[in-house]
């Protein structure tokens, strides 16, 4: 059998995303979420979806972003509103815990639905009733376009409650190992937290890596979460990535990547804006 073509591949997603959206929608306050922020959440929730589906069926970043913007459209959103939603999406899910969560859950969900739970897409329904009764408590709100919302911290129990992890491997530690080997042969501190070394296996085994910097006043939290099953049922992953002080419990969210060597390599940006590394350190 040939591989399926990547329009087909395109109208395979946004079939099964058309039903995920009408199946998420059956139990949702309609006027609830017309307000202002549950209707902002839901959006990234629905794009969350788009996303994980479109990495099941290995689109692109362009093709996923036509089929997001499908997507959000049929939700409700002008074409103007989608794009101008997706352009800002990076910002908005840094900046907001509320919409990184968001963003998380909309992903985790319609996974767990094509893998046969019918009442995944439920979880849009008790969401938008928590968004829309929050705004009686300080919770974090999104923000208008083109209006900056102060950065909010995220606790590492808060990121463990809501990813849904795969294990590191045996060989991401290995280039683990080399990238510590090469950044302490660069003159560069970054070490493992104190934490990995009272968690030990147990961290790894959680899809949890945290590494500490005394030169940058650091921490690094990289998070490998599931990323699906790509056509032939490989297991895919990505690999999330904080920065903050996880004794002190203040975490921002940084960028998602495709893999951990690539995500540990991502330090070295740091160490170079503050004149600590020059040239390529790996």
């Amino acid at each position: 059998m040939s591989e399926a073509s990547i329009d087909q591949r395109v109208e395979a997603a946004k079939r099964q995303l058309h039903a995920f959206r009408e199946a998420a929608l059956i139990r949702v306050d309609v006027d609830v979420l017309n307000q202002s922020e549950p209707k902002v959440l839901a959006s990234v929730f629905m794009y969350g979806a788009a996303d994980a589906v479109c990495q099941h069926y290995q689109l692109s970043e362009g093709a996923t972003a036509g089929v997001a913007l499908c997507l959000l459209h049929d939700f409700g959103l002008s074409h103007k509103s989608a794009a101008t939603l997706i352009a800002e999406l990076g910002d908005l899910v840094s900046e907001e815990q509320a919409a990184h969560d968001a963003l998380i859950e909309g992903g985790q969900s319609v996974l767990t639905w094509l893998a046969g739970d019918a009442l995944a897409p439920m979880k849009l329904a008790s969401l938008v009733k928590v968004w829309g009764n929050s705004k009686n408590t300080q919770s974090t709100r999104p923000r208008a376009h083109g209006v900056k919302a102060l950065p909010r911290h995220i606790t590492l129990d808060s990121i463990i409650q809501s990813t849904n992890r795969l294990a590191i491997t045996n060989a991401e530690g290995q280039a683990l190992l080399v990238y510590l080997k090469t950044a302490a042969k660069n003159g560069l501190d970054i070490c493992l937290h104190p934490m990995m070394a009272e968690a030990g296996k147990e961290a790894f085994d959680d899809g949890v890596l945290v590494l500490s910097s005394v030169d940058l006043d650091a921490d690094f939290v990289f998070v490998k979460i599931d990323g699906g099953r790509g056509l032939f049922g490989r297991q895919k992953s990505n690999v999330l990535s904080y920065v903050g002080h996880v004794s002190s419990d203040e975490l921002m969210p940084g960028t998602s990547f495709r893999g951990l060597a690539i995500a540990l390599t991502s330090i070295n940006n740091i160490y170079r804006e503050v004149g600590l590394l020059r040239g390529p350190a790996l």
